[in-house]
């Protein structure tokens, strides 16, 4: 309220009865279509039998978990409880054949499973379960899942109890991948040159954006109910799945980057010591370019072999998604949260309504996905935002040439020291002094060098800060006159029409007041 945040209790909520099912919504979340919330929650209170979703167990712990080093249990997934509003959802144990039939499999990294959980899953998946599988090469902000291509996590994590034991063997998830005809390389993370959030240029490349207003015309497949009319997709650290040429399933790439992207080593994201990986992403990765799109999401379905006459049951029907960091729950968080103008940056992803798409239509239940999808619309002052787009455009542009003259010139200062550090080297070694004395007296003038070379590079540091805050401080300026010129004339020119009218109004019925009125009564 008026530029402030406040926390209060509100009562609303939605009962629904049919019978002896009841389902409540406490309360409707601002950023949740309400149409969908009353819409499935009546198709839910008066359907006879709620589909099954089986979630398999894998190392991302889904369903949550008792941790031994801070002693507190961890709750469950965001999508977990997601699923249950409008699901019937049991966890499905691999270490046996999975021979029960669910409407759709939820499998989160399967590529943790034992050799023998793997055997019985692609086995599911060969018999015709429809599964939704997230694959990660790069987990950045699921916990202690292991990477794709890393070891999985000795039993009882990063216990002190615990530590010492073993890796469990990984299951050849090679297997999964010949038996839907694609190429995953799980070595690799994905990279793009776009960003729609021009305040936040320092986020990493690694994270990408599927963005309905790129210059990718293909970023979502509009022919497929699962991506079609989506808008903002984010995948952090995400890997990507091409189609083998041997292959005769059906291939539908759903989601896909824009082509100027590439990729990056799973062994180079992370800063490595002697004592293993340090936290924080290693500045000198490399990237690879690539030069081409990169497919994120696809469908895959159809028979392995053309010659098999087995019924349609058994036919392959796999969506495979190249993340599981997007079932993070700070995107359930943003969903419920909706617009927050105080928040001066709009977050709308998609992710949570792709998740539950892929979930209805491999289940085959399509009812919710249609008006799972509808966004509010706000007409804006499209004068007003196309000017302040353009400043920010600017500002942006200033911030990137300010940078690069910063590295410029802090790499003069650095090549000035070397060549100093240089010749001092020479004239001590002409005088032919000891060699400790050399280092020694190299050591001091490379410290004192270093120390004024930080003083430099804290005042190109501020000189930057400075002209930057004054190019923010001229947009915000020239954004302030510009809405108080438009404020002007929304005050101004409204009353101006009826003035005209009154006045036209005036006269003509003073003229005809006029008319047959001798001139003499006229005064």
């Amino acid at each position: 309220r008026r530029g402030a945040l406040a926390e209060d209790y509100i009562f609303m909520g939605v009962a629904f009865t049919c019978g002896l099912e009841k389902v409540v919504l406490p309360f409707v979340d601002r950023g949740i279509p309400v149409e969908y919330e009353l819409v499935r929650s009546i198709c839910t209170v008066t359907q006879q039998e709620r589909k099954k979703i089986g979630v398999l167990q894998t190392d991302a712990q889904l369903y949550g978990r008792f941790n031994m080093q801070t002693m507190s249990s961890s709750g469950n997934w965001p999508i977990i409880d997601e699923l249950e509003k409008m699901y019937e959802v049991v966890r499905v144990d691999p270490s046996s054949p999975i021979t029960k039939r669910y409407d759709a499999l939820l499998a989160v990294q399967p590529s943790s499973l034992g050799p023998e959980q793997m055997d019985n899953f692609v086995a599911a998946i060969r018999g015709g379960q429809p599964t939704a599988i997230f694959e990660d090469p790069f987990p950045g902000f699921a916990g202690e899942v292991p990477a794709t291509s890393a070891p999985r996590r000795p039993p009882g994590g990063m216990n002190p109890m615990m530590m010492g034991r073993q890796p469990l063997p990984k299951g050849n998830i090679g297997e999964l991948w010949r038996l839907l005809g694609i190429d995953f390389v799980a070595d690799q993370i994905i990279w793009q040159d776009y960003n729609p959030y021009p305040k936040l240029g320092h986020l990493p490349s690694e994270l990408v954006f599927a963005d309905r207003e790129s210059k990718a015309k293909d970023s979502f497949n509009e022919s497929a109910p699962i991506s079609s009319n989506l808008q903002l997709l984010l995948f952090p650290f995400p890997g990507s799945v091409s189609k083998l040429h041997s292959s005769v399933l059906e291939f539908e790439p759903l989601v896909q980057t824009v082509r100027d992207s590439g990729t990056v080593r799973y062994g180079e994201m992370l800063q490595m010591t002697p004592f293993g990986p340090r936290g924080g992403l290693n500045p000198n990765r490399r990237k690879y370019p690539t030069n081409m799109s990169h497919i994120l999401a696809v469908h895959i379905w159809g028979k392995p072999e053309k010659k098999d006459e087995k019924p349609k049951e058994n036919e392959i029907n796999v969506v495979l998604v190249t993340d599981i960091d997007m079932l993070h729950r700070e995107f359930f968080l943003l969903r419920e949260q909706g617009d927050n103008p105080e928040a001066g940056i709009d977050f709308r992803f998609d992710n949570v309504t792709f998740v539950l798409n892929v979930l209805d239509v491999l289940a085959g239940d399509e009812r919710f996905v249609d008006i799972r999808k509808r966004r509010p619309e706000h007409r804006t002052l499209t004068r007003i935002d196309e000017r302040v787009a353009e400043a920010r455009r600017e500002t942006t542009a200033a911030r990137d040439r300010l940078q690069q003259e910063f590295v410029k010139a802090q790499d003069q200062e650095q090549r000035v020291l070397d060549k100093k550090m240089e010749k001092l080297r020479e004239r001590m070694k002409k005088q032919k002094i000891d060699e400790q004395e050399i280092l020694r007296r190299v050591a001091l003038a490379l410290k004192d060098g270093q120390r004024r070379m930080k003083a430099k590079v804290d005042q190109l540091q501020q000189k930057q800060d400075s002209e930057i805050k004054q190019i923010e401080t001229k947009q915000a300026s020239e954004i302030r006159r510009l809405q108080d010129r438009y404020k002007m004339w929304a005050v101004v020119l409204p009353p101006i029409p009826p003035l005209v009218v009154a006045l036209i109004v005036f006269f003509t019925r003073r003229a005809r007041e006029r008319e047959g009125v001798s001139r003499s009564r006229l005064r």
